[in-house]
């Protein structure tokens, strides 16, 4: 029997999200996957069939793969990793077409609203005993956060395997953050006065990965990401590459792209308004087709972000470009030259960096920038573009080589971890008082100088083993200045995340920010919940420490800003609920979903 792959991606793209568990199995040639869900609001739905008399969920995904594969004989279990996924070994004659067959059990562990007709049989589930369980209640259904039926067997949540737990909650948060990539209107709410406890891993950077995929239109060959984070960032570029024609497959956090051919088509505006980092489509683009029309992103919510930081540099490279009624830019480019540089000393653009790279990489002859970007996730782009044959030096420096090449190839690259999710978790253990273990950090410190010292200053503890570093809390935070400047000094993404914690510290705190001038949006939620802050013309903030912070509905309005009312939602009294949760999905891979794991009381509604 064929496989309909465009009927198997249009029900995953419309996968019901509020889903109280259920089963999802993908046959793995193109790594689609086919779900099998409880839907609690339209009872059962399932791809084909039913379940047959007596047939638990399991055996019903099996019956549904072999139908699918035209397969009589039983499928032979190779292996089983944790208690939630399978693999199948395949008769002979279907290795051709299928590599493989997985089978994963999902819970979720959010509340559901349920309708009348099921919300009786869900509430009283909880009281049953386990064998009772096992007999009532369909296998894979979460039941407020006490019975788990994992492979046939109930087991109460406190006893499942943490880990296992983090991937079945990912393997439903990426269902719906994967589809429709329209605005969400969820709320996150949190429950304050927790201690964070227990050991957490950082998610690829947000920062680095984004050029990098974009730059896949430079070769036709195939690019293979590992550590790709699963934020709304990478879903929009995803689609954004499969409106140019690639072939694209996000599995877990490894990202397939090749892009073999590329068409002459725009871009809708609805996906490049929503991310300031699609204006690197515009070289990218030049470089592949000679010729662009991009929707002209007018800058980010934190402040101004001149589109001519990108047209300026191409312009002196050889573009020609246009911006039509200040909502589109329209670029041509008959053939690059290489040329030299200076970008703007005291700020040094890593938009125009970046765009200067894409274009000279297969630019004959020498191109130098003077006065480059120095940031790490620029160090990261270049280390991705040698992957591919490129011949840059002088990374991490002010002045950039470039030697272009006639070709790049395709390459293997994997995304190094988010140093600013490293400091959005320091600050969380040091404002909850919690100890945590983040893994694999330590090689991150020598790019968070500024930070660290900070967090040390304030009283924050820490502890290393081999590369996981232990970040401990201190009863009695310390107030601290702060001031913001281009790398290697400190982060502006990084002074919004340290601003809950300094709240409550004791003593006075100044926070003074050099980079943009909208950056204390974030401070006007916080003096909803009781934060005693003062302005000083949007230039710098005096905030007095021993705050008692309350919960209340607030409003996050760019990435950093919706990470710092999160920590302030967990040291707050109460409950906190924040409108506009995309902002933090945008940044941040499933980090409410890390809080939970910590200790945190967190959910969507």
């Amino acid at each position: 029997m064929k496989i309909n792959f465009d009927k198997i991606n249009y029900f995953e793209n419309n996968v019901y999200h509020q889903s109280a568990g259920g089963i999802v199995f993908y046959i793995s040639k193109k790594s689609l996957k086919v779900a099998l869900l409880k839907l609690v609001d339209n009872g059962w739905t399932i791809l084909k069939g039913h379940l047959k008399k007596s047939e638990t969920a399991f055996q019903c995904a099996l019956r549904e793969i072999k139908e699918e594969l035209g397969v009589k004989q039983n499928l032979n279990l190779i292996n089983r990793i944790g208690t939630d996924n399978y693999k199948f070994k395949l008769p002979n004659d279907k290795r051709n077409h299928f590599k493989k067959v997985e089978i994963f059990l999902f819970t979720l562990d959010q509340e559901v609203p349920l309708k009348p007709q099921y919300k009786e049989k869900f509430v009283k589930a909880k009281w049953f005993s386990v064998d009772e369980a096992r007999k009532k209640i369909f296998p894979s259904i979460f039941i407020e956060s006490r019975f788990f039926e994992i492979n046939g067997k109930v087991i109460k949540g406190n006893e499942i395997d943490k880990k296992i737990l983090l991937e079945a909650r990912r393997m439903v948060v990426n269902f719906y953050n994967s589809p429709k990539l329209s605005i969400p209107r969820k709320k996150i709410y949190i429950q304050g006065k927790v201690r964070l406890e227990g050991s957490v891993e950082l998610s690829g950077s947000k920062h680095a990965v984004i050029p990098i995929i974009i730059s896949s239109l430079l070769t036709k060959e195939e690019i293979i990401l590992k550590n790709v984070p699963r934020i709304r960032d990478v879903f929009i570029l995803c689609e954004c590459l499969k409106i140019l024609g690639g072939r694209v497959i996000f599995d877990n956090n490894m990202l397939f792209i090749k892009m073999t051919r590329c068409k002459n088509v725009g871009l809708p505006s609805h996906l490049i308004k929503q991310m300031r980092g699609t204006l690197l489509f515009l070289p990218a683009l030049l470089i592949r087709k000679g010729f662009v029309k991009l929707y002209a992103v007018k800058g980010d919510p934190i402040g101004k972000c001149p589109v001519s930081n990108y047209t300026e540099v191409l312009i002196k490279m050889g573009a020609s470009i246009k911006i039509d009624n200040r909502e589109f830019i329209k670029a041509t480019a008959k053939k690059f030259f290489s040329a030299k540089i200076i970008l703007n000393e005291k700020k040094p653009s890593p938009g125009a960096t970046k765009s200067i790279l894409i274009v000279a990489v297969t630019t004959p002859g020498q191109t130098i920038i003077i006065n480059a970007s120095r940031l790490p996730e620029v160090v990261d782009f270049i280390r991705f573009l040698k992957t591919l044959g490129a011949k840059i030096s002088g990374e991490g420096t002010e002045k950039i080589i470039i030697n272009g090449v006639k070709l790049l190839h395709g390459g293997k690259f994997e995304i190094p971890p988010d140093r600013i999710e490293l400091v959005t978790i320091i600050t969380a253990v040091g404002a909850t008082n919690g100890k945590v273990i983040i893994k694999n950090a330590v090689p991150l410190l020598t790019l968070i100088k500024p930070e660290f010292k900070k967090f040390l200053e304030a009283g924050i503890r820490f502890s290393y083993k081999n590369n996981n570093l232990t970040a401990e809390g201190n009863k009695k935070i310390k107030g601290i200045f702060i001031e913001t400047d281009i790398y290697p000094q400190f982060n502006t993404d990084s002074q919004p995340i340290l601003a809950p914690l300094l709240c409550i510290a004791k003593g006075k705190s100044m926070i003074k920010e050099r980079m943009f001038e909208k950056r204390f949006e974030y401070a006007k939620e916080l003096i909803k919940m009781g934060a005693n802050i003062k302005f000083n013309n949007n230039q710098s903030v005096l905030i007095k420490g021993h705050s008692q912070l309350h919960g209340t509905d607030v409003e996050a309005k760019d990435i950093r800003g919706a990470a710092a009312l999160v920590i302030a939602g967990l040291i707050a009294h109460g409950i906190t609920g924040i409108k506009n949760s995309y902002w933090l999905d945008r940044g941040y891979d499933n980090f409410d979903l890390k809080l939970i794991m910590l200790g945190a009381k967190i959910w969507r509604k």
